[in-house]
């Protein structure tokens, strides 16, 4: 499938921002390099933000000297609204510029080599911009060190869900130790709303649509079981507002003292995977 191209991101401030990345790794000499804009990701891939892949090149034998990923937002006003861009936007960039840090050097100080055994699963984060509505988030471009995507349309194997729990299991336990040990490096992470509570509340968005189907799937399931004390029960639970459903379930009222800043959105395509002859090697 050929990848679309493009002569330019939607606005100027993410211009300045790749500007000053390029020029930052000695690439912006324009009689030798060039400058090349595609789609980041497939069309489908993503719901959220908008994915542009930014080359520079060679002039001289067009190699790639250096490639990222910008992840943006809809420019449409009315999309905006509806998925809530800002606030999404805001919780992304918030782990990437103050959460990583944290993470990387606590866990440096406690004499761990990170890139071995602590948390490291994200990839390098160039820039961010927090200007609603031109946020961004200016990643590496992972297929470099030849990372995929596992196929949305295949059933998913064991192995690929156990190399995403650890990942998972390092970064809750990052954080649970700095909140032990350094609480008021992260206080302001603590009572974070959830951001598909926020989402439902807001009362307006295909969300709650689709939590209401999900809700009549369950409720059909039912309809075998037997126990019809335990049936009637569920029934009850999932007749209830989706809010108080979700409060009661993943609220940070009733989460405490065991609360954690969780991925939020751990699914097949915000994940990539790197194999080796071993199978897989990593997962970002």
């Amino acid at each position: 499938m050929e990848t679309e191209t493009f002569s330019k991101l939607p606005h100027k401030i993410y211009h300045e921002v790749v500007d000053k990345i390029v020029k930052l790794h000695n690439l912006d000499d324009t009689s030798k390099f060039k400058m090349e804009f595609s789609a980041g990701s497939a069309k489908g891939d993503n719901y959220l933000g908008i994915m542009f892949r930014i080359q520079i090149k060679s002039k001289k034998d067009n190699s790639t000297k250096l490639s990222l990923i910008a992840k943006l937002p809809p420019q449409n006003g009315a999309r905006r609204d509806e998925l809530q861009v800002g606030p999404a936007f805001n919780k992304e960039i918030l782990f990437y510029d103050i959460l990583m840090p944290i993470y990387k050097n606590f866990q440096e100080e406690k004499g761990i080599d990170v890139q071995t055994e602590g948390f490291y699963e994200t990839p390098k984060v160039y820039s961010t911009i927090n200007e609603p509505p031109h946020e961004a988030i200016f990643f590496e471009d992972l297929k470099v060190r030849n990372f995929e995507m596992f196929d949305r349309f295949k059933d998913i194997t064991k192995e690929y869900v156990i190399i995403v729990m650890k990942a998972l299991a390092k970064m809750h336990a990052t954080f649970f130790c700095v909140k032990d040990q350094k609480p008021d490096l992260v206080k302001q992470f603590i009572g974070m709303e959830d951001f598909f509570i926020f989402l439902v509340r807001q009362g307006k968005n295909l969300l709650n649509a689709w939590y209401e189907g999900q809700k009549v799937h369950a409720l059909k399931a039912l309809e075998k079981v037997e126990n019809s004390d335990l049936k009637k029960k569920i029934e009850n639970f999932l007749n209830r507002n989706m809010e108080d459903i979700l409060n009661e379930v993943i609220g940070t009222n009733v989460a405490e003292p065991y609360s954690t800043i969780c991925h939020g959105d751990v699914w097949n395509n915000n994940m990539m995977f790197k194999l080796n002859e071993n199978g897989i090697q990593s997962v970002f």
